[in-house]
């Protein structure tokens, strides 16, 4: 699977986890970078790929999530992830 898919994969991950939490029910993110980007070990088809989310830190206005990748447990893909927070216009 491609490196970039997978990252992107923790993102979405990310984002779900934020917009959980009622705080955030009538906001939009917008994805703003990526650091600490980190591949491990490839992940093939066929392979259960496992994405643990962590939000660091959330504002009014942005906010930070690292994200991480495992398939059988291994660490395959690891990033940090910004991004700006705004109201939802109904």
């Amino acid at each position: 699977m491609p490196g970039v898919l997978i990252v992107e994969a923790c993102a979405q991950t990310a984002c779900a986890l934020m917009f959980s939490q009622p705080n955030f029910k009538n906001k939009l993110a917008f994805f703003m970078g990526m650091e600490s980007i980190k591949f491990r070990k490839p992940v093939s088809p066929g392979d259960l790929l496992e994405l643990h989310v962590e939000m660091l830190r959330t504002g009014s206005r942005a906010g930070k999530a690292k994200g991480i990748a495992k398939v059988k447990g291994e660490l395959t893909t690891e990033a940090s992830f910004s991004f700006a927070i705004a109201d939802r216009n109904n």
